[in-house]
């Protein structure tokens, strides 16, 4: 059922466009079910200034392990062996977490002789949480005095 009209359609029949749809077995019979609203038209919501950044932004900061690479660059750049050391995880598994974070741009790497060296960027740090919080002023408030 919808959401909005309260109308029993197939998801493809139903006139407006939704964001997120969810399948629901309540029976037997499978059904679907919108879970959200529809979407805003541009002139409603425009799609902010470097939204894709802030997309990876949020992806690269989603996962505990990334998460904690960037506790452990966030003194000194480490080599990738020097990373994978502090994790039970394999050194390929570590090396796909490290290019998240430098599509995030919240790495840098540079190469030392037959090492990979990482280092945290604290400006891009600091500015996708700023890009983010920009459209909250409370929160722009706050920092500020902070």
């Amino acid at each position: 059922m919808c959401i909005d009209c309260a109308e029993q359609r197939p998801l493809l029949a139903h006139p407006l466009p939704f964001t997120n749809v969810m399948s629901h077995q309540p029976s037997s019979t499978p059904h679907r079910i919108l879970s959200a609203v529809p979407l805003a038209s541009s002139a409603q919501a425009p799609i902010p200034r470097g939204g894709r950044e802030l997309d990876k932004f949020f992806k690269a900061l989603s996962d505990q392990t990334r998460r904690s690479i960037l506790r452990l660059l966030r003194h000194r750049e480490l080599s990738v062996g020097e990373i994978v050391g502090n994790f039970r995880l394999s050194q390929p598994t570590i090396s796909r977490h490290l290019s998240v974070l430098k599509e995030a741009q919240l790495v840098t790497d540079s190469r030392s002789g037959q090492h990979v060296m990482y280092r945290l960027s604290p400006e891009e740090l600091a500015r996708g949480a700023g890009r983010f919080f920009i459209h909250f002023d409370e929160c722009q408030d706050l920092l500020t005095r902070g």
